[in-house]
C-alpha cells in the first residue's frame, strides 16, 4: 500500500482513538459526559478502597489519548493502549455488559492496524540485534520545542483534573483539551505550508 495512504490511515486512527481515550479519562476525573464510561468509576472503586486505582486508570487514559492525538508519539500510545484495551474488554465480558465488548473489539482492531502500520518503528523490540548495534541508532527529534509545547495543554488537563468534579476543574480540563486540538491544527497547517514551500523551491531550482 502507498506510504502516503498508510500515513493518513495511521494518523486518522490515532486521532480517533486519542480523542476517545483522552475524553474518557477526563470524564472520570472531572465528570464531563462522554461516550465511554463508567463516569463514576473512581467513586465506585473508592467504596472498595480502590480510589487511587481508579484515578490511575483515568490518568493513564488521558496520557495514552494525549500520546495518540499528538500523532508525534502515536506509536508509544498505541503500544500502551493495547494491554489497556485487553484489560477493559475482559472486564466488560466478565460483567456481561451488552454491546460494550463489540465496541471495544472494534477499538482493538483499530489499535492493531495502527501497530501494523507502525511496525517498522517497533520491530527492533523483536529483533535479534545485539545491544551495541541498537546503541548506534540515534534518537532523532527534528523539533524538540514542539515536544515541549505539547506539555502545556496536558498540564492544564492535569491541573483541572486535580480539582475533581468542580466547575473550575472542568474549565481547566476543557481549556487544555481545546488547546491540544488547536495546536494540532496549527502544526498541521505549518507542516503543509512548509512542505509546499520546499516543493516550490525545488521546482524553481
Amino acid at each position: 500500500m502507498n506510504h502516503r495512504i498508510n500515513a493518513r490511515i495511521a494518523s486518522t486512527i490515532a486521532f480517533i482513538l486519542g480523542l476517545i481515550f483522552i475524553k474518557a479519562g477526563m470524564e472520570k476525573l472531572t465528570g464531563i459526559p462522554d461516550i465511554i464510561g463508567p463516569q463514576y468509576l473512581i467513586k465506585d472503586l473508592a467504596e472498595h478502597n480502590l480510589e487511587l486505582f481508579g484515578k490511575f486508570i483515568a490518568y493513564s487514559q488521558v496520557i495514552i489519548g494525549f500520546l495518540l492525538i499528538t500523532n508525534r508519539f502515536r506509536t508509544i500510545g498505541a503500544i500502551m493502549l493495547f494491554p489497556m484495551l485487553i484489560n477493559i474488554l475482559v472486564v466488560t465480558i466478565s460483567l456481561e455488559w451488552k454491546g460494550t465488548p463489540f465496541v471495544l473489539c472494534f477499538f482493538l482492531l483499530m489499535n492493531i492496524i495502527l501497530l501494523i502500520i507502525d511496525f517498522n518503528k517497533i520491530k527492533f523490540i523483536l529483533s535479534d540485534l545485539d545491544y551495541e548495534e541498537l546503541k548506534q541508532i540515534r534518537l532523532n527529534r527534528k523539533n524538540i520545542k514542539v515536544d515541549i509545547f505539547y506539555l502545556v495543554p496536558l498540564t492544564l488537563i492535569f491541573i483541572g483534573s486535580g480539582y475533581g468534579w468542580t466547575k473550575i476543574g472542568v474549565q481547566f480540563a476543557n481549556s487544555g483539551f481545546l488547546l491540544i486540538l488547536l495546536s494540532i491544527l496549527a502544526l498541521n497547517i505549518y507542516q503543509f505550508l512548509r512542505k509546499k514551500k520546499e516543493k516550490t523551491n525545488f521546482n524553481d531550482s
